[in-house]
């Protein structure tokens, strides 16, 4: 019996163990982070405005500015374009999308404008013109032109409107807030800066 070469198989053989056992100890690691990844996982539902024609990384806290600014404009379009008709709609369509403490606001903002328009029979459209995100604080602007028109489709009046709102992402959702409406030109950072001085010395 030639001992040499049964030690040796013996330990090519163990040797070949050893590797086998090694490369087991890493799968079975990796399993078991790829399994606890999986389990924890938070599952997303991912809501894409109407108005968003490109695309945009939104995570599960934060999204391209071209999302926020899409959830505005569409927001700014409902609202800028009521109906006595279909407020009761976009109220309750709106509830969705923001926050419990600004929803009320809106909702009475949009009952009231329906209400407006069926005292004076006539009809707002809203044109948007323009769209700015401001980080800092997580504010849309929406700003246009806001017209009103007659049941004979005739022009009373035209101005300058801005919606204001802000947009942060919350579980992979959009939720808005701090919804305000108001003439004239949007009231950012910059815009603040050069008017609030003004307004606290009359």
């Amino acid at each position: 019996m030639n001992l040499k070469l049964f030690s040796s198989k013996i330990d090519a053989l163990l040797k070949n163990n050893a590797v086998l056992l090694a490369v087991v100890i890493v799968l079975t690691v990796l399993l078991a982070i790829f399994g606890w990844e999986l389990a924890m996982a938070k599952r997303e539902t991912i809501l894409v405005p109407p108005e968003l024609n490109k695309a945009v990384k939104i995570g599960y806290a934060s999204a391209d500015a071209d999302y926020y600014k899409s959830w505005g404009l569409y927001v700014a379009e409902l609202v800028g374009n009521l109906t006595p008709g279909n407020a009761p709609f976009v109220a309750d369509n709106l509830g969705r999308l923001f926050d419990a403490a600004s929803y009320q606001k809106v909702k009475q903002a949009v009952l009231s404008s329906a209400k407006e328009e069926a005292e004076e029979q006539a009809n707002f459209v809203f044109d948007a013109q323009n769209v700015i995100w401001q980080p800092v604080n997580d504010t849309v602007f929406v700003q246009g032109l806001l017209y009103q028109i007659n049941p004979e489709g005739q022009m009373v009046s035209k101005q300058k409107y801005t919606f204001q709102m802000s947009v942060h992402i919350q579980a992979g959702r959009p939720v808005l807030g701090g919804f305000e409406p108001y003439v004239g030109s949007p009231h950012t950072v910059a815009w603040n800066l050069k008017h609030l001085p003004k307004k606290e010395s009359k």
